[in-house]
């Protein structure tokens, strides 16, 4: 999982690292959340990915669950959010 990676990285136990996030009132499914919704955006605006590469590239293993991240939180689907430009 992306917590287990994390933690391997910082060399600490995914407990660990739950707890200290908590401590300074965060959650990881959070952190995780924002970046990835960042991320989405940066690479349908400035590296003109695919939505299956974007897919991928966030962590996600199918496009449906992406799918549903993205409409959440952009309002629209990743197809209408590329038809602006």
């Amino acid at each position: 999982t992306n917590l287990e990676y994390i933690s391997n990285t910082l060399h600490i136990s995914k407990s660990s690292l739950k707890r200290r996030l908590k401590d300074e009132g965060f959650k990881f499914r959070e952190i995780l959340d924002d970046v990835r919704k960042e991320l989405a955006k940066k690479y349908f605006e400035t590296e003109s990915l695919s939505i299956q590469e974007v897919t991928y590239r966030l962590g996600y293993k199918e496009t449906s669950p992406f799918f549903r991240a993205f409409k959440r939180w952009y309002e629209c689907t990743p197809t209408q959010f590329l038809k602006r430009f």
